[in-house]
């Protein structure tokens, strides 16, 4: 998978509207760099986010609107190029979730994150393939330096197969 763009507001430190074009780096993308405080790993959070609809180290995106109006939106191709826009409500506490396809078109017929969670669970990858394929902590090796086991782990989630290896 590869995220194009993100578009955020009103999570963690954003609390205007700022985006990132990562189609427009040139070569590979190998660091995200600023002051403390600046953002760097609420951006990359949110990234997941627009995928699992919860960050890996900070909650949910509803734990993260700071505005009525915050909302996470990414561009990313999984095999189709998609829009994953998620509106959150920091004050009530609600969320909503859109998809849209390669043409803007909405992909479900709702904005319910319940929907959102089931098309999600068959059209991503699991949680745990993302951030062992995607993501990797400064200084970490990732997939090419976990251990043996732990790389089977991955794979057998990326195949779809880990029923049969249990």
């Amino acid at each position: 998978m590869r995220f194009d763009s993100i578009r955020i507001k009103g999570i963690g430190p954003f609390r205007d509207e700022a985006s990132v074009d990562l189609s427009a780096v040139p070569g590979k993308l190998i660091a995200i760099a600023g002051i403390n405080g600046s953002g760097k790993s609420t951006l990359l959070e949110a990234l997941v986010g627009s995928v699992t609809r919860n960050t890996p180290t900070r909650g949910s995106l509803v734990d993260l609107a700071t505005a009525r109006d915050a909302f996470v939106e990414v561009r990313l191709v999984n095999g189709a190029t998609h829009t994953l826009r998620h509106t959150v409500d920091g004050v009530a506490r609600t969320a909503e979730a859109l998809v849209l396809d390669e043409g803007g078109a909405p992909v479900l017929s709702t904005t319910s994150v319940k929907a959102f969670d089931a098309w999600a669970k068959s059209h991503m990858p699991a949680p745990e393939v993302l951030l062992a394929s995607t993501f990797s902590a400064q200084g970490d090796g990732g997939f090419l330096e976990m251990p043996a086991g732990e790389r089977k782990q991955v794979l057998a989630r990326t195949l779809g197969i880990e029923d049969y290896e249990r």
